[in-house]
């Protein structure tokens, strides 16, 4: 049998586990991940084209880089693989496909991860594991399908044209269902949104209502009993029973705790089954604002951080070589969960090399990580000014995809806009009322792709650090200001 042998062996390939496989790069940390899908960022692909997240573009953002996109506060899915592409080849990320764990045998000496790939099975023999791969789409109950049906349930869509011209409905109430049926409205597409419990905050926001009311699209609030008939939906809507025609029902159930991974974990000693049971209970802060909506934001806040079992030692301590990372170790705040789940997998790898625990990480690990300011402070910490001055700054009118022509092809910068248009190129590449410094307009025409800002920095003799370090920051304001994409290091591609 094949035995690859690593220092750290990472289970999944989602952005938590790129964030750990980072930072481990970073530190030296011989690292490899194991994701069961077909791609890297799996979980991500699986999601409809053009969807956008709830969380802003700096939460998704991996070792102190910078994620450009054409707004940072609508951060489309496109715009995420776009980045999490160049941080996987930035950081020459080390991600088997295809690889399956299906067991975990620790000992004194490390851990013994088996893997089933398509070619048979191997073993994967590390010195510590993080787990980062927790979640699975929850289905629909298997009774709720009545048999013959010609209703098409799907778990998911790829793309709103799958169903164009169809009468489609989205069960769920939660972000997922609310993604799911804000993609598929913005393609133009009427969707009955049927919600299990009350609307959210979310349901309500001015874009969201807007793309409703445009589309003809329709809420319908604690939808009960739902089944899938021969030609549509049956519910109960305020104790009476209705029936709903559509010939395709979106399934945005939401997601579940993996049974395969807490059996993994119990069988592997890692989990007790308390703590298990404690995990399968608890419940997020959303829940809890839904379950007891007249409490106050510390009660709410409370009940959540008090059912979930504290899990703090299995990030900074490990147990059994083994440490976790991701969803179930918080509880969630508003649009923050990636950013959270990001931060649980750098604490982890830092602890294995050594680090101090962040004195703001006092246990129980769930109401610290409640602190997303303080987060946001240590994730920024240990972040080398060289990371970013490495990168190569590219000026592309074409990045808020209204400039793909040929003609910017050949040296696609600022200038080539303006050479090209005989307009001001930064009218059209910065938001309405934001213009540009003198300052900004030098950098932007510069900013062709082959320089690195240490190279600018150099060209220009800026040797004062704080002089470096404003430079990038003038950068890090083109690039929040969808101005500016960029490339990794030369080195990086080789």
């Amino acid at each position: 049998m094949t035995t690859l042998t690593t220092k750290l062996c990472v289970i999944g390939g989602g952005p938590t586990a790129v964030a750990a496989l980072f930072e481990a790069r970073a530190r030296g940390i011989p690292a490899l991940a194991l994701e069961s899908g077909a791609t890297p960022l799996a979980s991500l692909h699986a999601h409809i084209e053009g969807l956008v997240y709830l969380s802003p573009a700096s939460h998704w953002e991996v070792g102190g880089l910078p994620l450009d996109c054409r707004d940072a506060l609508e951060c489309e899915r496109e715009d995420v693989l776009h980045y999490y592409a160049r941080v996987i080849q930035m950081g020459r990320l080390d991600i088997r496909c295809r690889h399956r764990c299906v067991g975990l045998r620790p000992d004194a000496d490390g851990v013994t991860v088996e893997v089933e790939t398509p070619e048979g099975r191997i073993e994967v023999r590390a010195e510590e594991v993080l787990v980062t791969a927790w979640y699975e789409r929850r289905p629909l109950p298997p009774d709720s399908v009545e048999p013959g049906s010609r209703v098409e349930v799907r778990e998911g869509l790829r793309s709103a044209a799958e169903v164009a011209g169809q009468r489609v409905a989205v069960l769920g109430g939660g972000i997922s269902g609310f993604e799911q049926a804000g993609a598929l409205m913005m393609a133009g597409q009427p969707v009955t949104l049927l919600m299990r419990g009350e609307a959210r905050g979310m349901h309500r926001l001015p874009h969201f209502a807007r793309l409703v009311a445009a589309t003809g699209s329709r809420l319908v609030p604690n939808a009960s009993a739902v089944r899938v008939t021969r030609d549509g939906v049956t519910y109960h809507e305020g104790g009476e029973a209705r029936h709903l025609p559509c010939d395709v029902l979106v399934a945005a159930c939401g997601a579940r705790l993996s049974p395969h991974v807490l059996e993994l974990l119990t069988r592997a000693g890692v989990l007790t089954g308390d703590e298990v049971r404690g995990l399968r209970e608890s419940v997020s802060l959303e829940e809890a604002k839904q379950a007891h909506p007249d409490w106050t934001a510390a009660e709410q806040e409370r009940l959540a951080v008090e059912s979930r079992p504290d899990l703090w030692p299995l990030v900074f301590e490990g147990r059994r070589r083994v440490r976790l990372a991701g969803g179930p170790l918080h509880v969630g705040a508003s649009n923050a969960g990636v950013m959270v789940s990001i931060a649980t997998a750098v604490f982890a790898v830092r602890a294995m090399a050594g680090a101090r625990v962040p004195p703001c990480m006092a246990p129980p690990l769930a109401r610290a990580l409640l602190n997303l300011e303080a987060l946001l402070q240590v994730l920024r910490e240990e972040v080398p000014p060289a990371r970013v001055e490495s990168l190569r700054p590219l000026a592309v009118g074409s990045w808020s995809r209204a400039w793909v022509h040929p003609h910017l092809l050949e040296r696609p910068t600022a200038q080539s806009v303006e050479r090209t248009s005989g307009l001001d190129p930064t009218r059209f590449l910065l938001p309405p009322g934001l213009g540009a410094s003198d300052m900004e307009r030098e950098l932007l025409g510069l900013a062709d792709g082959t320089t690195s800002i240490a190279e600018i920095a150099e060209a220009n003799e800026m040797t004062d650090p704080a002089e470096r370090a404003k430079l990038v920051a003038i950068f890090r304001n083109l690039w929040s200001r969808n101005v500016l994409t960029w490339l990794p290091p030369q080195d990086a591609e080789r």
